[in-house]
């Protein structure tokens, strides 16, 4: 199943803070099965947006969208989604008294410009936020799933850990497709070209989707094996054997 990240921001591009959305969504999403792709970061411009979606959908199953949902103006993601699938904006009622709750509970007045974060596209599914006022939005089509999920983490993975893992999770059961199954070997005091000599050609150890890469620091050099297997039993005995011969 083959995931892509869309990251958006200015803040993002220009250096300002570091995505640490991405990292986590693919940590996460690797470890149930599912292959990133690619980590997209572009700057929240509807015609970056709409050139990123046509571009990443031609080859994922899923594309994950974080940034770009709040109320200020700035915040283009929703109209944007909204226009890219031909929709338009309805009030959902369930977000809309949660934000009135959320406001009055704080003794906070609550203004228009609130209101409008419970204008959701007529087609999309809610994915509730109890943790911000941005709710998450999911689009299914037929060729590719689009999630749109708020930028501030902690909401982001709240509403990740709710709905959208469970969601990758079934798409794996229903499909009995093989995933990812990943080892890390520690290294000490080799350096890496050194490493790469002794161990050869991994052509030679390696079958069809199976994978070695090498991630060198000043600690030392990380061997990563990767192999692709239906269940967890196959996949540690097939790691098993591949880091005996390293």
């Amino acid at each position: 199943m083959n995931i892509a990240l869309l990251t958006i921001g200015d803040e993002l591009c220009i250096g300002q803070i570091i995505n640490t959305n991405a990292s986590w969504i693919a940590d996460r999403c690797t470890q149930i099965g599912a292959f990133i792709t690619c980590h997209s970061t572009i700057k929240d411009n509807p015609l970056d947006i709409i050139h990123e979606l046509d571009r990443l959908r031609i080859n994922n199953a899923m594309i994950i969208i974080t940034g770009g949902l709040g109320p200020t103006h700035d915040d283009s993601t929703k109209a944007t989604l909204c226009s890219y699938f031909h929709d338009t904006l309805i009030e959902h009622q369930d977000t809309l008294q949660f934000l009135q709750e959320r406001y009055i509970s704080r003794n906070i007045f609550f203004s228009e410009r609130n209101r409008e974060q419970a204008f959701v596209p007529s087609a999309c599914t809610v994915l509730k936020n109890p943790r911000g006022t941005a709710p998450g939005l999911l689009f299914a089509q037929t060729d590719c799933t689009f999630i749109a999920l708020p930028g501030v983490p902690a909401e982001m993975k709240g509403i990740m850990q709710e709905y959208v893992l469970p969601i990758i999770q079934d798409r794996f059961l229903e499909e009995n497709t093989t995933k990812p199954f990943y080892r890390t070997l520690i290294t000490k005091g080799i350096p890496e070209s050194t490493l790469a000599d002794l161990i050869g050609n991994p052509s030679e150890f390696l079958a069809i989707q199976e994978s070695l890469a090498f991630l060198p620091s000043f600690q030392g050099v990380r061997l990563r094996l990767g192999v692709y297997h239906h269940n967890a039993e196959s996949a540690i005995q097939r790691l098993d054997v591949l880091e005996q011969i390293l």
